[in-house]
């Protein structure tokens, strides 16, 4: 996993970590680990992710896990592309029926 920071004027990547499993408990503890050893986690203000059940879940989501961690709520920002992802398969769906598999006859 990839933890990326971003603001004026800069782009770092704090580090790439290998987690034991894809939880959202998993994520978020590395992440706040991450933070915590840059001694930063008291400037971040906001996230971005993937709109997967273990970035977004409502309970152990790693947004919301690690808001928990960090003691204080965060700006949510999901992936352009992923939401992008979600419309355009509803509109596929409307216009072409839904799909069973990988193997869709159209393309």
């Amino acid at each position: 996993m990839a933890v990326v920071v971003s603001g004026e004027d800069i782009e770092k990547i704090l580090g790439i970590i290998k987690i034991s499993s894809g939880t959202g408990q998993s994520q978020a503890k590395a992440t706040f680990q991450l933070l915590n050893i840059r001694d930063i986690s008291g400037d971040i203000v906001d996230m971005c992710f993937d709109t997967t059940a273990s970035d977004t879940g409502h309970f152990s989501g790693a947004c919301t896990v690690l808001e928990k961690l960090m003691n204080k709520n965060l700006m949510y920002f999901a992936c352009r592309h992923h939401v992008h992802e979600i419309i355009v398969s509803e509109v596929f769906s409307v216009l072409f029926g839904p799909t069973r598999g990988p193997n869709v006859a159209l393309f």
